[in-house]
C-alpha cells in the first residue's frame, strides 16, 4: 500500500500471501487502517476469492453430470466490485465461459481453509463465518458479512533446503492380467533393489489407476483394471543412488515380466530435491523496504 501511496504504478514484490494482492489496493483506495481488522479481514476474504482467478467462475469445479458450467474452455477472470464496508459483488466478463454462482463462490471460500473461523494471513485472521453470499443475477453473486480479528504477533517465514535426489521412471501393462502383472514387476524390482544395494529413504512403486492417489486407503475390491502405469521412485541422499531406479526399471524391458511396456526415457530420470522448511519469526524482525525504478 505504502508504494501505492507514493505514486507507484506497477508494484513487483517478493513472495506474500496471495490475498494480500488485493488488499492493498483496497486499503489504498478507502483508506484502511492496517489495523483495522474488520475492514482488513474483509478485505483479505475478497483476496481469498480472487486470488485462484478463473477458479471462482467455473475453474477447478466442473464435475460431469454432477457440476457442469458452460465452455470450460473459455474461463475468464472474476471481477470484483468492493465497497468502502467491505462488501462485494462478482462477477464476469460477458460472453465468456464457465460460471458465477453460489456453488462456485463457496467452494473457493473454503479452499484451503481448515477453520473458516479463524483463516490466518499476514494482514489479519480472516473469518468467514459470518459471510452471507446472494444471487443477485445471472453471473453476479454478492458477498457480505466477511471480517476478521487482529492479526498474529508472528510472520511465517519458509525457506527452501535440499533434501536429496529423486529417480524415477514409468512402464506399463495393458489387457487382461495387467493388474498381477504389475504385482509381480513391483516384487521383481523390490528383489533388484536390494541386490544392487539401493540407499533410499523412501521408495515407492504405485499403480497408476489404483492405487497412486488413495494409497492404502484403495479398496481392496477396487475394479479390475484393462491397463496399469507403474510408476516407480526412490528419494536418496546422492544422484548416483538415484540413477539406479532407471537402470533397474531398463532391465523390465528385456528381463521383466511379459507384456511389459517400457517408455522411451527422452528427459533426466533424476532430479535433484529442494524442500520447503517453515517457521515462524516475530513480525517486528520482518521491515519491508520500497525501492523505485522509473524508465
Amino acid at each position: 500500500m505504502q508504494a501505492l501511496k507514493d505514486g507507484a504504478q506497477i508494484v513487483v514484490t517478493g513472495r506474500v500471501a496471495d490475498p494480500s494482492l488485493f488488499v492493498a489496493p483496497m486499503m489504498y483506495e478507502f483508506g484502511w487502517d492496517a489495523l483495522d481488522h474488520e475492514k482488513i479481514g474483509a478485505g483479505s476474504g475478497i483476496g481469498h476469492l480472487m486470488e485462484c482467478g478463473a477458479q471462482i467462475t467455473g475453474g477447478y469445479f466442473s464435475d460431469p453430470g454432477f457440476k457442469d458450467v458452460p465452455e470450460p474452455w473459455n474461463f475468464a477472470f472474476p471481477i470484483a466490485e468492493v465497497e468502502a464496508d467491505g462488501s462485494v459483488e462478482i462477477s464476469k466478463v460477458a460472453g465468456s465461459g464457465g460460471a458465477i454462482t453460489l456453488q462456485t463462490v463457496k467452494e473457493q471460500m473454503l479452499y484451503e481453509v481448515h477453520d473458516p473461523a479463524n483463516y490466518i494471513t499476514p494482514d489479519v485472521v480472516v473469518d468467514f463465518s459470518q459471510a452471507r453470499i446472494e444471487q443477485i443475477g445471472p453471473d453476479r453473486v454478492r458477498v457480505t458479512g466477511l471480517t476478521g480479528k487482529p492479526r498474529t504477533p508472528t510472520l511465517k517465514v519458509s525457506m527452501g533446503c535440499t533434501e536429496g535426489f529423486i529417480g524415477e521412471d514409468m512402464f506399463f501393462y495393458a489387457g487382461p492380467g495387467a493388474l498381477r502383472r504389475a504385482q509381480l514387476a513391483k516384487r521383481i524390482l523390490e528383489e533388484r533393489f536390494k541386490i544392487v544395494k539401493l540407499e533410499a529413504e523412501d521408495v515407492r512403486v504405485d499403480f497408476l489407476g489404483i492405487n497412486a492417489i488413495h494409497g492404502a486407503a484403495t479398496p481392496l475390491d477396487a475394479p479390475e483394471p484393462y491397463e496399469v502405469a507403474v510408476r516407480v521412485a526412490a528419494r536418496t541422499k546422492t544422484r548416483e543412488e538415484a540413477l539406479k531406479v532407471g537402470r533397474e526399471v531398463d532391465g523390465m524391458a528385456v528381463s521383466g515380466v511379459g507384456h511389459t511396456g517400457k517408455r522411451v526415457p527422452h528427459q533426466d530420470r533424476t532430479r535433484e530435491v529442494i524442500g520447503v522448511w517453515s517457521s515462524l519469526v516475530p513480525r517486528e524482525q520482518v521491515s519491508p523496504q520500497i525501492e523505485f525504478f522509473t524508465s
